[in-house]
């Protein structure tokens, strides 16, 4: 037959004196459990920290993020295309040129050029230059884009004649000069 043990006996401080054990036994468990769970949140702390910061800095300064393609139009004064003009794109940083490229305009104005990622970064001049047989430069300027490219148009001040510059001028030339010629000889009769 089972006894029932009374408070204040010895069975029954030999089970008080386990319980605290046991308590004890529990609690430095959970400590320790709750001090790992600190170390592995730190040290996953510690690691973001790190990969953040080695993801902001560039793996190589020297260079765009990738090929960047400057492309546009060359325009007369009146907005037509013009068609054989000498292009020359400039990438320039603190005004000391890094890279450059040449085209000449297509039959519709345009021009096309690309530069590697190596050429350039972002922030950076891009300078784009025509000329149009022998005419005064042209130029436009625009800072390089975080994208992979750039349209820069260009925009002549003075009107391409129809028949070129050469035929345009020798025209003109010859019908001034036709009608200086009649007007002196239908003057002095």
């Amino acid at each position: 037959m089972r006894s029932i043990l009374r408070p204040g006996q010895v069975l029954g401080a030999h089970v008080e004196a386990r319980g605290l054990e046991w308590w004890s036994h529990m609690s430095e468990r959970a400590s320790n459990r709750v001090r790992g769970f600190m170390a592995a949140f730190a040290g996953l702390a510690a690691l973001l920290f790190v990969f953040s910061f080695v993801s902001t800095v560039p793996s190589n300064a020297s260079a765009g993020p990738f090929p960047l393609v400057v492309n546009g139009y060359i325009y007369d004064s009146v907005g037509r295309t013009v068609e054989g003009a000498d292009v020359t794109v400039t990438i320039l940083t603190g005004g000391t040129p890094v890279s450059t490229r040449n085209d000449v305009s297509s039959s519709t104005g345009a021009y096309s050029t690309w530069f590697d990622s190596g050429d350039w970064e972002v922030g950076y001049d891009i300078e784009v230059v025509a000329v149009y047989e022998g005419s005064a430069p042209e130029m436009e300027t625009a800072v390089a884009p975080n994208a992979n490219s750039i349209q820069i148009d260009i925009h002549f001040t003075f009107e391409i004649p129809e028949f070129g510059a050469e035929w345009g001028l020798l025209v003109a030339g010859l019908a001034v000069g036709t009608v200086a010629v009649v007007a002196l000889v239908w003057r002095r009769k």
